[in-house]
């Protein structure tokens, strides 16, 4: 923690302004923030830190948004939401007036989780249209989606220097993406209320293509929901360094995409079918994406033969740093030993990844016993700096010694700077036990939605202090910012809501 002190010499205060600018850009933007109150020249140069990140806030986001009682009218909500919107009122109409700090702004978020405001709707394009310099722009929620006036306003103010776009994956927002260029991210979400019409490829889906296709030159991020992917002509893909797909119905034509996208270096699949597909595919050629960095699997399982023609694929990825299996139990497997319900080929491979430190791993199997966690531990690289476990078991504890277990497990692991634990079942005597004998090299423990830092006290041991859990919001939200490392957001990325479900 930065800290300003008042018995500092005078000269020390006479430092150029340039050297000053220099030591803000490298404080966190808590620490910047803390400078804002201390003299007219700290503040100046601590605006941009602090602000180069704005968030605009439609109505109350609970924690369970899907569920929320729309017709809830207490004093209490009514006067939460009166406070919101008056702070997003506010905040717009500062924009307006303070064009300074309008070019200040770099990223811009929306959480839009209220109800159709047009007033509010036009405040933000009329606040958009003096904010010069957004690089980034990233809206969450559907209520509002975003309105044909507000991306057009972004288009005219900063489409000379966006380059991360975000929306919802609907029809009416698809069009526009195409408009904003040169992008190098690209991102059409999965929406809150899943449709099928957007799952699917053809030509509702074309504006997805254009969008695509006009970017070719500079993309090299892109997320999308759905089959929209297969109407992009494969020229537009060449470039791509990270591609995500979430719930494709198929993966018919990937083959093609895994053969000449070869600068491709993170890969998510979040796959609601074609699991077999894609097995079917790596087994073909399993030495395809040489240049594998990250590499995240999720809604997946297969048969043995599966299992081995995945571990084979990724053996030959001496680049893989960062791992992620989203393991789908299998019902039909009969668990006769403490691997049942695991995939065994594909945890014999994890020490044979010498560059492998970010793990995460699905253990599913209707029993998990102290074996399994021994069995587990076999395979669990040392060197890992994060892992995440999802624990899907119906029985959790069979005997008392399981807690033991677990915190054997994770002491061996000596550079671990994250842990993040999901499961239902998990009891309260293992969260305690694994914050009391975690690695000493942990700065970041999560167990379920409860995600705290690991503080220290100054004495001469540095024993643990309990620091306050992150807000929910906070865990909904959480960018590579609020981690401080762009791999730990990445590993948690897709698992927000089993966290929330805890």
């Amino acid at each position: 923690m930065f800290k300003f002190s008042t018995s500092e010499p005078k000269d020390s205060l006479r430092l150029p302004p340039e050297v000053w600018r220099l030591v803000v850009e490298h404080l966190s933007r808590e620490d910047a923030r803390s400078l804002l109150s201390v003299c007219t020249l700290f503040h100046e140069l601590a605006v941009p830190s602090v602000f180069s990140h704005v968030t605009v806030r439609f109505g109350l986001w609970p924690p369970h948004d899907w569920s929320a009682d729309e017709n809830d009218d207490t004093q209490q909500s009514k006067e939460l939401r009166r406070r919101s919107e008056l702070s997003t009122c506010e905040l717009l109409f500062h924009i307006l007036r303070t064009p300074s700090f309008a070019r200040v702004v770099k990223k811009l978020s929306v959480r839009a989780y209220g109800e159709e405001d047009v007033f509010e709707l036009y405040a933000l394009k009329e606040a958009i249209l003096v904010m010069t310099n957004i690089a980034s722009f990233c809206w969450e929620g559907r209520r509002p989606l975003p309105t044909a006036l507000v991306l057009d306003a972004l288009a005219h103010s900063s489409g000379h220097v966006l380059r991360e776009l975000s929306l919802p994956s609907t029809v009416s927002t698809w069009s526009y993406a195409a408009k904003l260029q040169p992008l190098q991210a690209l991102t059409l979400h999965r929406p809150d209320d899943e449709c099928d019409a957007l799952l699917l490829s053809g030509s509702a889906q074309v504006p997805i293509a254009a969008a695509v296709e006009a970017n070719e030159e500079t993309l090299t991020r892109l997320t999308l929901y759905g089959d929209g992917i297969w109407d992009c002509p494969l020229r537009s893909l060449l470039r791509l360094q990270e591609l995500e797909l979430i719930l494709p119905i198929s993966l018919n034509g990937f083959e093609h995409v895994m053969a000449q996208c070869a600068e491709l270096r993170y890969l998510t699949l979040d796959l609601k079918s074609g699991s077999r597909h894609f097995v079917r595919m790596v087994q073909a050629h399993p030495t395809t994406l040489p240049l594998l960095t990250a590499f995240k699997l999720l809604g997946t399982n297969a048969d043995d033969a599966g299992s081995i023609a995945l571990a084979d694929f990724l053996r030959d990825k001496k680049n893989l740093r960062m791992l992620d299996f989203g393991w789908l139990r299998n019902e039909e497997v009969v668990e006769d030993g403490p691997e049942g319900g695991l995939p065994l080929p594909l945890l014999e491979v994890l020490p044979q990844l010498p560059a492998l430190e970010v793990l995460g791993l699905t253990v599913a199997r209707n029993r998990l016993t102290p074996a399994t966690i021994r069995f587990l531990a076999q395979y669990i690289p040392p060197q890992l700096s994060a892992l995440m476990l999802r624990l899907e078991s119906r029985v959790f504890f069979e005997v008392n010694g399981a807690a033991e277990e677990w915190t054997d497990l994770v002491a061996k692991l000596t550079s671990l700077r994250y842990l993040h634990v999901l499961n239902k079942a998990l009891l309260g005597d293992v969260k305690r036990k694994l914050l009391e004998n975690h690695p000493r090299s942990l700065e970041l423990f999560g167990y379920g939605c409860d995600m705290r830092w690991i503080g220290r006290d100054l004495s001469g041991h540095g024993s643990p202090k309990d620091l306050p859990p992150w807000p929910l919001a906070k865990v909904t939200f959480c960018t590579a910012e609020d981690f401080g490392c762009a791999e730990w957001e990445w590993l948690f990325r897709y698992h927000c809501l089993d966290a929330l479900a805890l």
